[in-house]
Formats: C-alpha cells, sequence, structure tokens
C-alpha cells in the first residue's frame, strides 16, 4: 500500500477485523439458530456491521483516496488522532451495544460520532487539495449521509437512556434509511467505481 497514511490505514483496517469476528459469530450463532439471542445481541450484530467493520473500512478508504496528493502541516496530526479515536470507539461502542446497557450507548456513541464528523470535516479541507472523481464525490456524499444517520442514532440514544422522547415519532426510521440506503448503498458504489474502473 502505497499511501501517506499507511499506519492509520492498518490499524483502522485491524479494528475492523476485530469487530468483524464479532458481527460473523452473532451471525452464524443467529443463522443456525442455536440459540435465540436476545434483541441486544442482535442490535450488536447491526451495529458491528453496519457502523463497525464496514465503517473503520470506510474511513480507511477515506485515507487512502483522499490522502493521495499533498497534506496541510498537522493534517497528519489530525489524521492519526481521527483514526486512533475510531479505531478505539467503535468497538467500544459495539460492546455498549451487547452490554444492553441504554446509558453506555448513548454515552459511547458520541466518540464515534466525533471521529465521524472529524472524517467529514477531514475530507471537506482535502477537497482544494484533490482531483475530484466520481469516486471522491461518492465517498464525500456517503460520509455525509453517514453523519447525518449517525447523528439520528446517538440522538435516538440519548433519547433512550434519558427516558425522555423529543425527538419526532419515526426518527428511528431516518436513523435505518440514512445508514442503510444512504450510506452503505452509495459507499459501495464509490468503492466498486474506484477500484473496478
Amino acid at each position: 500500500m502505497d499511501s501517506r497514511h499507511a499506519s492509520e490505514i492498518r490499524w483502522l483496517f485491524q479494528a475492523g477485523l476485530l469487530v468483524f469476528t464479532i458481527t460473523v459469530a452473532i451471525g452464524i450463532l443467529n443463522g443456525f439458530h442455536f440459540i435465540t439471542l436476545p434483541r441486544q445481541v442482535l442490535l450488536t450484530h447491526v451495529h458491528a456491521g453496519t457502523l463497525g467493520w464496514i465503517t473503520l473500512g470506510v474511513i480507511a478508504i477515506c485515507l487512502w483516496l483522499f490522502g493521495e496528493e499533498s497534506a496541510a502541516p498537522g493534517n497528519s496530526q489530525a489524521v492519526r488522532a481521527l483514526s486512533l479515536l475510531a479505531a478505539i470507539g467503535i468497538p467500544i461502542y459495539v460492546l455498549a451495544f451487547l452490554s444492553g446497557n441504554l446509558l453506555a450507548r448513548a454515552i459511547f456513541g458520541f466518540p464515534v460520532l466525533i471521529a465521524i464528523v472529524g472524517v467529514l470535516i477531514w475530507l471537506i479541507g482535502r477537497l482544494g487539495r484533490v482531483t475530484m472523481t466520481v469516486p471522491r464525490l461518492a465517498v464525500l456524499a456517503a460520509i455525509t449521509t453517514l453523519v447525518v444517520g449517525s447523528t439520528i442514532g446517538v440522538l435516538v440514544q440519548l433519547e433512550l437512556a434519558s427516558k425522555n422522547a423529543f425527538l419526532p415519532e419515526g426518527a428511528i426510521g431516518g436513523h435505518v434509511t440514512a445508514q442503510v440506503v444512504g450510506y452503505l448503498v452509495l459507499i459501495g458504489m464509490a468503492i466498486s467505481e474506484w477500484r473496478l474502473k
């Protein structure tokens, strides 16, 4: 891999592999119906997939795709901090889902959201320094959608933990739609366009 952020990319993929293992283990247990899994475990499976290993890999791809050309001074430190926050924060957030503790889910959602928003800000900062291509535009749109969906998700977690309804009814639908249709489909197409072209 020839990238200025090779170390950070490796960390993100390694953390993603750890979370992927959790996703697969839960998936096997659920798929073969060895036991009936509680809702918190199924939610762990979903979040370990969409937010876990996939998003860790996507952040690594962002660094790879947008970090190819010249970088601003101090940029490497921001990338390192965001990468560490994501590589540590996302697995902890997945474990918070596994615990079933609503307060833990609400608390540990914030570092993950900060990392995702930070990646979006970094991407926007890179726009003048990289040649805009279709894959880069699609990645930018996918990460923007991820920020929207993740923000709604963290707010839902806050609502559940506080037992105080402050979101419009059906807000969870916006979270799910943004994460699956807006984010996953778009990032899949972006990566395909980037690597298969």
